[in-house]
C-alpha cells in the first residue's frame, strides 16, 4: 500500500459519529494535510500548537483514520472538550464520489451532514433536519402504500406544520394515488392532506427500508397486516432526535471559515401520524400463484 492509499478513507466504514459533518475539499489539500497530521510535534513547540489548534479542530483529526491519528489526537482530546470545538471530517473529492448529494453539490466551504439512517446520503448542514424528516416521512408513506392502502391521511400532531409539508414538498407517488390538501386545523393537531389509493390485498415491505429497521412501532403494523390482515392502523412518524445538530453548532461553522450551505433550519421534535385503511387481504394460496418467488 502507497504512502497516498494509506492516507485515503473510507467513509463508509466509520461510525455515524466519525463521519457524521464533512466537508469537501481538493485531493492534494486533504492528502497533505492528513500527512502532516502525523508528524509529532516538537517537545516544546506550544506557540506552533496553538497556531495550528483551529486548523485541526476543523480537520478533525481525532477520527480512527490509523494509529499515527490515534496517538495524536489523545494529545488534543483535552483541549478539544475545553474549546467545545466541532469536528469536521474534510474528504477529498475522490472520496466523496460514491456519496449522494443534491443537485449541484459538494461545492467548497460547505458542511455536509450524513443522514443518520442511509450512510451513503449527505445533506447540507443549513437543511439536514428538513431533508432528514422528510425522507423518513416519504419511507413510511412508501411503507404503507406497499401495504395495499387504499386510503391515508396526514396529520401534523407535533411540531412542524402544514407550512413545513409545503416547504418539503412531499407528495405521494403517482402510483400511489393522488393526495388533495385539507385546512382544517384545531390548537392540536393540523390536517395536512388525505389521498385515496388503488390499495391491494397482497401486502408486502418495499426494499431498501431504511428506518423501518430502527421503529419496533412500523414493524409490528407491517407485521399484523402481512400475516393477521389488519385493515386499519394510524401509523407514527417521529421526529424527536436533533442527532447534536443544532444551531449552535451551525454557527461555529463561519468562525472556521465553512458555511452551513444556507438559512439554518432548527430542528423540532415533530410527530405526524398517517391514517390508513386497507382492502380484505388475498389468501396465502392467491399470493403465492401471483408472486410464486415472492
Amino acid at each position: 500500500m502507497s504512502v497516498v492509499d494509506d492516507l485515503r478513507v473510507d467513509l463508509l466504514k466509520l461510525d455515524y459519529a466519525d463521519r457524521q459533518l464533512v466537508v469537501v475539499r481538493p485531493d492534494d489539500v486533504v492528502l497533505s494535510a492528513r500527512h502532516e497530521a502525523r508528524k509529532p510535534l516538537a517537545a516544546g513547540d506550544q506557540d506552533a500548537a496553538k497556531d495550528r489548534e483551529t486548523e485541526r479542530a476543523v480537520l478533525a483529526l481525532a477520527l480512527p483514520i490509523g494509529e499515527a491519528i490515534r496517538s495524536m489526537a489523545s494529545r488534543w482530546s483535552q483541549r478539544r472538550t475545553e474549546r467545545s470545538s466541532v469536528a469536521v471530517l474534510p474528504i477529498t473529492r475522490s472520496e466523496a464520489r460514491p456519496l449522494q448529494f443534491t443537485a449541484g453539490h459538494p461545492r467548497d466551504g460547505i458542511v455536509y451532514a450524513g443522514n443518520p439512517a442511509m450512510p451513503s446520503v449527505y445533506f447540507t448542514l443549513a437543511e439536514f433536519h428538513r431533508q432528514t424528516f422528510a425522507h423518513k416521512f416519504e419511507e413510511a408513506l412508501r411503507l404503507i402504500a406497499a401495504l395495499g392502502a387504499r386510503s391515508m391521511s396526514v396529520t401534523a400532531r407535533q411540531g412542524w406544520g402544514r407550512e413545513f409539508a409545503a416547504n418539503l414538498g412531499v407528495r405521494l407517488r403517482p402510483d400511489s394515488g393522488e393526495g388533495r390538501a385539507e385546512t382544517r386545523s384545531n390548537s392540536s393537531r393540523e390536517f395536512l392532506y388525505t389521498a385515496e389509493l388503488k390499495g391491494s390485498g397482497d401486502p408486502r415491505l418495499p426494499p431498501d427500508l431504511r428506518w423501518y429497521h430502527h421503529e419496533p412501532e412500523w414493524q409490528s403494523f407491517a407485521r399484523q397486516r402481512i400475516e393477521h390482515d389488519l385493515r386499519e392502523f394510524t401509523l407514527q412518524v417521529r421526529y424527536e432526535e436533533d442527532f447534536a445538530v443544532t444551531a449552535d453548532v451551525a454557527s461555529k461553522m463561519s468562525t472556521v471559515g465553512l458555511s452551513a450551505g444556507g438559512t439554518f433550519q432548527r430542528h423540532q421534535s415533530t410527530v405526524w401520524s398517517i391514517a390508513a385503511t386497507f382492502p380484505p387481504a388475498q389468501s396465502r394460496a392467491l399470493r403465492s400463484i401471483k408472486h410464486p418467488f415472492g
